[in-house]
């Protein structure tokens, strides 16, 4: 670079001639910032699970749910909604930590959209009727695992979920059968 070049660059930055820092540097970085924040929460924008950070966003909300942060941990998984690509798998695992966070409706919605085999049936199957527990519709969850069960698809947690159940509508002589897996299909 020339002198006269390198005298043009430096008047175009100020100087603060208080702390004598340079104030164009700073005003870029805070511009940068906001168009990064803008581009991921803004809903026209749709960005690829693999730009999203999918993984980390899961670890780092794992750490906060660890801690009782619950909001915090929503906050970051709702920074994955714009996320265009992410895999059913990535979605369902999505779906489970808002369950985590106590955001049942949410993680219902989620659960709902996939295809009935993410992950497999079975879990698909109780982590609807978990979602559905929890926000105190055990009507639901019976409806949920007695098709589980008429398909084979009723495990052990799934058993004494529907057992549960049963307990909470006062549907007492249903509800024993089905602890500890003793449910029959």
């Amino acid at each position: 670079m020339n002198h006269n070049h390198a005298l043009a660059a430096n008047d175009m930055v100020m100087q603060d001639k208080h702390i004598g820092k340079r104030k164009y540097p700073r005003i870029i970085s805070i511009a940068i910032g906001l168009f990064f924040l803008a581009i991921h929460t803004h809903p026209m924008v749709a960005l690829s699970g693999s730009d999203c950070g999918v993984q980390q966003v899961f670890v780092n909300v794992d750490g906060l749910l660890k801690s009782n942060r619950y909001e915090e941990a929503k906050a970051a998984l709702d920074s994955l909604r714009n996320c265009s690509d992410l895999s059913d798998l990535e979605k369902f695992n999505r779906g489970w930590l808002y369950g985590r966070t106590r955001d049942f409706h949410t993680a219902l919605t989620i659960f709902h959209s996939l295809p009935a085999n993410v992950p497999d049936p079975s879990t698909h199957q109780y982590a609807i009727a978990l979602g559905e527990f929890e926000i105190e519709d055990y009507k639901s969850v019976v409806e949920t695992l007695k098709d589980a069960q008429q398909q084979g698809l009723l495990d052990v947690r799934s058993a004494n979920l529907l057992g549960v159940s049963y307990s909470k509508l006062g549907l007492y002589q249903e509800a024993y059968p089905n602890f500890g897996g003793r449910a029959q299909t």
